[in-house]
């Protein structure tokens, strides 16, 4: 009952009370995996990603296999930025999390089931990245060529001051 109550406030986006009723609902049910998921997505709302993630790994412990746990893990490293994760790596590991929830469901997914519209939208940002990687290393491939070829005229420009300057010294040596 606390259960359904939370997933009640969650659809109204009430996370932090979503989340005291299940923290409530797991004194009494400790066990209880759908709990357990349901607090992952109150927590994922009030933008508490670490410990929505760890919900969401410990519900898939305690039920190998959970889908719906790895459809919303593949959702929050499409949409939230994590500390030390690349876009890429993110990305790449979202479309992971996808392909496993489709195994894991096997031939009960819903024709409605959106996980291949978010494979397609994960797949979309990684190219974007891609390109942006490839045009980032094609520019840092230029400057570090200029600095190169700016360096090596630098060198030649003083190399040739300095015949200059010694063919001067040496006329006027010559001179006196």
């Amino acid at each position: 009952m606390l259960n359904n109550l939370a997933v009640l406030l969650t659809e109204k986006k009430d996370f932090k009370g979503a989340a005291l009723l299940l923290g409530k609902a797991l004194v009494f049910r400790p066990g209880y995996v759908r709990a357990v998921v349901n607090l992952g997505n109150a927590h994922r709302g009030l933008e508490e990603l670490d410990r929505a993630l760890e919900l969401f790994e410990q519900a898939r412990k305690m039920k190998p296999g959970l889908a719906e746990a790895t459809f919303n893990i593949g959702v929050m490293y499409l949409d939230h930025e994590w500390k030390g994760m690349e876009p890429m790596a993110r990305y790449e590991r979202a479309i992971s999390e996808f392909n496993r929830y489709k195994a894991e469901a096997g031939g009960s997914l819903a024709k409605d089931d959106p996980v291949d519209r978010y494979v397609q939208e994960a797949d979309k940002r990684l190219k974007i990245e891609k390109r942006k990687k490839d045009a980032k290393e094609k520019r840092d491939k230029a400057a570090s060529a200029k600095k190169v070829r700016d360096e090596a005229k630098k060198k030649a420009t003083d190399e040739a001051t300095e015949k200059k300057q010694a063919d001067e010294a040496v006329k006027k040596k010559g001179a006196d």
